[in-house]
């Protein structure tokens, strides 16, 4: 995302990144709340992947259609095989495999931040238009 155009629109995007996440089968998907914590990202979305394959599968989905949406990740590591990410602006995508997730402990880190609820509604919403 160059430049997202307003909060509401970073709280649907990140809603609609976890429920992308969920439907390519993700485990322990939770949306956090970093502002006005932090000024890296509003949100961060952090989930599981089972091997390299489905963690690649995972990042690279939902910035794939984002990307024809316009708006393009800014940053992508996807070389490792225990942790990828994703720069999309306001929000940060961050996939783990199950033994880096407990290491890293973003979830830990960041245990003040509040939990955005991502299923609730979202299954209306399409793949091709997430701000629908």
């Amino acid at each position: 995302m160059e430049e997202t155009k307003n909060t509401e629109t970073s709280l649907e995007l990140a809603q609609w990144i976890a429920n992308t996440l969920d439907r390519k089968g993700a485990h322990d998907i939770v949306v956090l709340e970093t502002k006005p914590g932090t000024y890296v990202a509003d949100y961060l979305v952090i989930a599981t992947g089972t091997s390299s394959r489905h963690m690649h599968t995972l990042l690279e989905t939902p910035c794939h259609e984002l990307k024809k949406l316009g708006y393009p990740p800014l940053y992508m590591e996807n070389e490792g095989s225990h942790w990828m990410l994703a720069d999309l602006g306001d929000i940060v995508l961050h996939i783990f495999d199950d033994e880096s997730r407990h290491f890293y402990d973003l979830d830990g880190l960041w245990k003040n931040a509040p939990k955005v609820s991502w299923i609730e509604n979202d299954k209306k919403k399409s793949l091709a238009s997430p701000m629908a």
